[in-house]
């Protein structure tokens, strides 16, 4: 699938958005209707095993304007300032229209998968 992906992603090679800053998740949280983002840590044994199946989620599922997706690492990135404290990790935060609606904690792809697809405008709407 040739798509092009949102301004910060490294395209070709991933379309998932490296959140570094306060200002990235801001600005990334605007940029389509539905916005995905996985806080993580680099220690954290469960995020890394299901980072595979995010990004394949995140090849399957982004398009422009319309379904982007991010990770935040939430011990680089300290300032989350408004946002629900994140007691566990993985968690999904998903955000529409630039606002926070949903999220599932843990390792459970299955569920994400199903907020997406409930969250996620139909194309050609």
């Amino acid at each position: 699938k040739d798509r092009t992906y949102f301004e910060g992603g490294t395209a070709g090679k991933s379309p998932i958005v490296d959140v570094k800053t306060k200002e990235d998740r801001d600005r990334l949280i605007r940029s389509a209707s539905l916005v995905i983002i996985d806080n993580y840590t680099q220690w954290c044994a469960p995020c890394q095993q299901i980072a595979w199946n995010y990004e394949q989620l995140a090849i399957e599922e982004t398009y422009p304007n319309i379904c982007i997706f991010g990770k935040e690492d939430i011990e680089l990135n300290i300032d989350r300032h408004g946002l629900p404290q994140i007691t566990s990790v993985p968690c999904f935060h998903f955000f529409v229209n630039g606002q926070l609606v949903e999220q599932v904690v843990g390792a459970d792809m299955k569920e994400v998968r199903k907020n997406i697809s409930m969250l996620k405008p139909k194309r050609g709407t």
